[in-house]
């Protein structure tokens, strides 16, 4: 159920974030992959496309989801099972809902039955180009 009264802020991730990226990212993804070549996959991208977390206004430690992306392309998307359906992972898309061809690199269970928007296309490759 949506939390009517919190409001949320997006903003670059600090350094202070990046370990709880690290590990939501490998703790919600590893199960599917290599851990050693996901683990470098994971930190080349966090280095090429810094992230964007989704914070409760007026609390600079919290983290309710995150994103990491580069242009046309979204590699993760990560929100807290406690703020799920409160509109943190459409936040820190927006960019991308109004394109026409958007590529998506990370395939998880939190996907399925999701419908994504037509002209998303899963293409894992996408990791490994500067930009698909």
């Amino acid at each position: 159920m949506p939390d009517v009264d919190v409001v949320f802020a997006l903003e670059p991730a600090t350094a202070d974030d990046l370990n709880f990226i690290r590990s939501s990212w490998l703790r919600s993804f590893a199960a599917q992959v290599t851990p050693t070549v996901h683990i470098k996959a994971r930190d080349i991208l966090i280095e090429r496309c810094p992230p964007i977390v989704a914070r409760q206004e007026g609390l600079p430690t919290s983290i309710c989801g995150w994103a990491c992306f580069e242009p046309g392309v979204i590699h993760y998307v990560f929100v807290k099972t406690r703020w799920q359906r409160n509109g943190i992972a459409r936040m820190l898309l927006e960019p991308f809902l109004a394109l026409d061809k958007v590529f998506y690199t990370h395939k998880t269970r939190d996907l399925w039955g999701i419908k994504l928007p037509e002209g998303w296309i899963y293409n894992p490759y996408a990791t490994m180009t500067e930009a698909a």
